[in-house]
């Protein structure tokens, strides 16, 4: 049959189609933008880390994963202990503030102990360089922030790194102008508690499949509305 005498159902599926194609389309885009941030992330996470005064230097979204240097002449008295779990084994991960020699702090995450390892008191191993990995400090929201346990700030146990939250704690419940935190990646020794070295490049990317699934639908149904056509030509 001619298919301009069905005008309907042919207008409808060629809107159809260029609905699943354009979708297909936008996930190859997406495939592409999150093969080249992942890139990026792990070229900054294995580059010679920075200066804190180089870094500061960078636009804010120049500046996260990026690895950075700095001295340290302490920690503060503040223990905070960050729910989570690293390679399937549930913990906690530690974080304190770190004196700078010019009177500043930074939040540190000097990485994980276990739960059965989780203490007051940790030796921390503070070298007088410092080597780390930034992290900006997300505001949770949403569905996020309803479904986080409420933190027990007696304590210092946390369950986001929000700067609401841990960010403020540490810093004697006063939110920093800017809200990130280090990484520490000069701890990775297989001995050292907390156990530093976790920065986890994890992002999803299942765009390919999407694309292919998008694609797919177009050609199948492509592929039904000929059928149709085929079939109702043969019944006439």
């Amino acid at each position: 049959m001619n298919p301009l005498r069905r005008p309907v159902l042919t207008a409808m599926v060629l809107a159809a189609v260029i609905v699943l194609v354009s979708l297909g389309t936008w996930q190859v885009k997406r495939l592409h933008w999150k093969e080249d941030l992942i890139a990026t992330v792990e070229a900054r996470m294995s580059a010679e880390p920075v200066s804190l005064a180089e870094l500061f230097e960078m636009p804010p979204e120049a500046r996260e994963w990026q690895a950075v240097r700095f001295p340290a002449e302490g920690r503060g008295e503040r223990i905070a202990h960050v729910s989570g779990s690293w390679e399937g084994t549930p913990g906690y991960f530690v974080f304190t503030l770190v004196r700078l020699p010019d009177g500043g702090e930074l939040p540190v995450n000097h990485g994980f102990v276990p739960s059965g390892e989780k203490g007051a008191d940790y030796a921390f191993h503070l070298p007088a360089e410092m080597i780390g990995i930034y992290r900006k400090s997300e505001t949770l929201t949403g569905l996020a922030k309803s479904l986080t346990p409420v933190p027990d700030r007696d304590e210092g146990i946390f369950y986001a790194r929000d700067p609401e939250g841990l960010i403020s704690w540490l810093f004697g419940d006063t939110p920093p102008e800017e809200a990130f935190y280090i990484e520490r990646s000069d701890n990775a020794g297989a001995g050292e508690r907390p156990l530093g070295g976790t920065s986890r490049v994890d992002f999803p990317n299942n765009h390919l499949g999407y694309a292919m699934t998008w694609y797919g639908l177009a050609i199948g149904l492509i592929f039904i509305y000929g059928l149709m056509m085929r079939s109702t030509t043969r019944k006439t």
